[in-house]
Parts: structure tokens; sequence; C-alpha cells
């Protein structure tokens, strides 16, 4: 049983599955990172197209930066609770850019014994469709990688 975890995780159902995928792994050693990536496309999202007034492009901006902020509070701190409830040892990254970048950064910061991932939400269901190619993040990991199937839902 690997030792030192990265999860990968930012809330969606695919995200939560790999949650309790890595909650069902863990033993009495296990040291769990939890990496949690706002992603560089939202930097661009000022509103311009729609918000002619240059203080209401910053206040929407600011308003953005602060749900994403909350956002990714919500979801630190529900993974957080869970180790916590499983007495694991736990920390986590709080990163912004390209999610299979970051990844990437935090394997090369930190040495972890697997990585642990959700996999994309099938093109029907609702919600953010992760940016992080497999195929390619395969290729770039010197680190064992388990991707987890996506929850059966019900349409």
């Amino acid at each position: 049983m690997p030792h030192r975890i990265l999860l990968a995780s930012h809330g969606t159902e695919g995200a939560k599955a790999a949650e309790q995928a890595v909650l069902d792994m863990c033993f009495e050693d296990t040291v769990v990172t939890h990496l949690y990536v706002i992603p560089d496309f939202w930097k661009h999202m000022l509103g311009d197209d729609w918000l002619n007034n240059q203080i209401i492009q910053e206040r929407f901006g600011k308003y953005l930066e602060t749900e994403l902020q909350k956002e990714a509070n919500d979801t630190i701190s529900r993974v957080q609770n869970q180790l916590k409830s499983i007495d694991v040892k736990h920390n986590y990254l709080l990163l912004f850019g390209k999610p299979q970048e970051c990844l990437l950064d935090a394997c090369s910061m930190y040495k972890f014994d697997l990585i642990v991932t959700g996999s994309q939400r099938p093109k029907l269901q609702h919600g953010l469709r992760s940016r992080m190619t497999t195929k390619k993040l395969a290729k770039k990991l010197s680190v064992s990688h388990i991707q987890i199937p996506y929850p059966n839902t019900k349409h």
C-alpha cells in the first residue's frame, strides 16, 4: 500500500469518487496531500463582453475571485474533515493554473507513491469538464497513477 498519496480533487462527482477511493485505501501510516487547482481560464472572465464599465468589471472580477476561493475552501475543508475522521495525516496544496501542469509541479515539489484522480464527467452530465488529459499526463509521470471511474449516475 502507498504511504504518500496525492489526491487531485476539485469537488466534482468524478473527483468525489477519487476521494472515496483514497479514503478506502488509507491506513495508519498514510499521508494524503489534497491538490485543488483553480483553473487559469477563470482569470480572463471579466464580463467585458457584457459589462462596459471598468468599475463594474473590477467588482465582477473580485466577486468571481471570492466565489472561486470560497468553493475551493469548502472542498478543501470537506476533504480534510473526511481524512481527519479516519485519523490520517493530511495536508493540501491550492494552486492556480492549468490542472495538468499543477499536478506535475506538485509531483516535482514533493515525493508521492501514488497519484489518484477522478475521471472526466461524461459529455451528457452537467458541470465542469476537467482539462486533465490522462494520456499526456501518463507519459510525464514517474509515479503510479490511478484514475477512478466516473460514478454511475441516474439521468
